[in-house]
């Protein structure tokens, strides 16, 4: 019988960790898709009364670093500096992995520079402006100006595995190569409605803000831009779902309470996958208004569901979104903006029912088979 070649991936945090999204998801689903001709290892970090090592669909999962969250919270920044001391004393004789994955969410490993095996590097999106967005701004100007710019230029030989033209050409502009950057699909794990002549929408045109209320979500936009909406269709609605998090949350709910509007708002917190499924299908579009994004996955989970989107020009959204096909794109990002284009949507009848049948059309093009093919052929040249 033929020995399976051994790959290892390094990620931050995997797929049962409290915090784990759809970056985990998709690297999971592709590793899960890609074990019967691999013998797949996940390094990854700890996190409270996790196993350390656990066999998850047939993958073996090692985590490193403390259990306990630190002060900076759910970032467990140990797992950096355990990953380098369990290579080297002790899993540097004992092992030797035939393809090197190491997964970059804003603080990389840097294993390619000391690893004997030579990796691929796996980034979903640079951090870029998010760093004003999520730490305080002496942390975010070394965030920005030094510490990504450095590590980036440390690596910009490797190969790399992203998600999105976006964050291609972000790479390239850090000095990597183009040949080097391989692209793969982005797969949804919500199996996309049959037609969108099943659905049933609710009776006056609502609009969903989905995802976690931050600063990097821009919330407020949304909701101004409702607000301006509001006074062309009267019987507008807003439906927001999402955990809060920090003081951006208390405006946001600030703003709600404040709002002439306020009976046509309704948050419905944190919802489950199935609540998040039947409010995609009820509403008649998404609203996203991110910073940046890596892929924006909500915009087409939600296009699955017979829901088009209206985003904000930014990376990540403008690859989850073909212009004028399966959504609108605004021209400045702006609530002024985005309101108009709800307007747009609203008034134009034809326009929703395209954008709603290309949006689910391309949606069932977008599979885990699909993403693992892709990551497949990758892999298959491994650096040498």
């Amino acid at each position: 019988m033929k020995t399976k070649k051994k790959v290892l991936m390094i990620t931050w945090r995997d797929i049962k960790s409290p915090f784990s999204g759809g970056a985990e998801n998709l690297s999971h689903h592709i590793l899960k898709e890609l074990k019967s001709k691999y013998d797949i290892t996940v390094w990854s970090s700890a996190f409270p009364n996790c196993k350390r090592f656990e066999k998850i669909d047939g993958i073996q999962y090692i985590r490193m670093g403390s259990k306990k969250f630190n002060f900076i919270g759910p970032y467990n920044w140990r797992v950096y500096f355990t990953v380098f001391r369990y290579y080297w004393f002790t899993n540097k004789r004992n092992i030797n992995f035939d393809v090197v994955i190491e997964q970059i969410n804003n603080i990389p490993f840097l294993f390619s520079l000391y690893g004997k095996n030579k990796a691929f590097i796996y980034i979903n999106q640079l951090c870029r402006e998010n760093w004003f967005h999520q730490l305080p701004w002496v942390f975010a100007v070394l965030g920005y100006y030094i510490f990504e710019p450095v590590y980036l230029w440390l690596l910009r030989n490797k190969k790399v595995i992203t998600i999105s033209q976006s964050t291609k050409n972000d790479l390239l502009k850090f000095g990597f190569k183009e040949k080097n950057i391989n692209i793969i699909p982005v797969a949804i794990d919500i199996k996309p409605i049959k037609n969108s002549k099943s659905l049933k929408k609710f009776k006056d045109f609502s609009l969903l803000s989905l995802g976690n209320i931050r600063e990097m979500k821009r919330t407020l936009d949304q909701i101004k831009s409702f607000e301006i909406a509001k006074k062309t269709i009267p019987k507008l609605k807003l439906y927001i779902a999402g955990a809060p998090s920090g003081g951006y949350a208390a405006k946001v709910f600030d703003l709600i309470h404040r709002s002439v509007y306020k009976k046509d708002i309704v948050y419905l917190g944190s919802i489950s996958k199935q609540q998040k499924i039947k409010i995609m299908q009820k509403c008649h579009c998404l609203l996203v208004t991110s910073i940046k994004e890596g892929w924006g996955l909500v915009v087409t989970e939600a296009a699955s569901q017979g829901t088009p989107s209206i985003v904000y020009n930014v990376g990540g959204l403008r690859d989850s979104v073909k212009k004028n096909k399966t959504g609108l794109i605004c021209d400045i990002n702006t609530p002024e903006n985005l309101a108009k284009n709800i307007c747009k949507l609203y008034k134009n009848k034809s326009l929703y029912n395209k954008l709603q049948n290309n949006g689910l059309n391309w949606n069932r093009e977008l599979t885990y088979n699909n993403s693992a093919k892709t990551f497949l052929e990758i892999i298959r040249h491994a650096p040498k």
